[in-house]
């Protein structure tokens, strides 16, 4: 699910502190039983919106290797 930024911009987004301020990075906030994730550097853009349980599947993916473009 996508949404547009004025239904969260009143969320509390968090960054990791492991982020730099130079490289890509994504914010995370909850909403709704669901969480919301952003880039951090472009707030305006399009943020995806997914449940729980399927975005600990995808950063699983993510940490795994699934979506690496090597």
């Amino acid at each position: 699910m996508m949404t547009g930024a004025t239904e969260l911009d009143n969320a509390p987004w968090r960054k990791s502190v492991r982020s730099g301020t130079d490289s890509g990075c994504v914010s995370l906030a909850s909403h709704r039983a669901r969480i919301a994730i952003r880039d951090s550097k472009d707030h305006h853009r399009t943020t995806i919106v997914l449940p729980v349980a399927k975005t600990r599947k995808l950063f699983d993916d993510i940490k795994a290797g699934l979506f690496d473009l090597d």
